[in-house]
């Protein structure tokens, strides 16, 4: 998981290049994971973080 600061690397990198493939070049991962991020942040999730159950303290 890459948290917010490579998110917002693997954005710019790719309104920059215009390509999933050239930001996942520039910032080492894969063109998968450029894609989710841009598709999540532009979609207004801005977080990648787990959903609300999985931070429920267990009991």
């Amino acid at each position: 998981m890459k948290n917010t600061r490579e998110q917002l690397d693997l954005l710019n990198a790719y309104r920059e290049l215009g390509s999933y493939r050239a930001a996942a070049r520039l910032c080492r991962t894969t063109e998968e994971t450029v894609r989710r991020v841009v598709e999540r942040m532009e979609a207004g999730r801005t977080s990648v973080g787990r959903d609300a159950w999985s931070r429920t303290p267990r009991r």
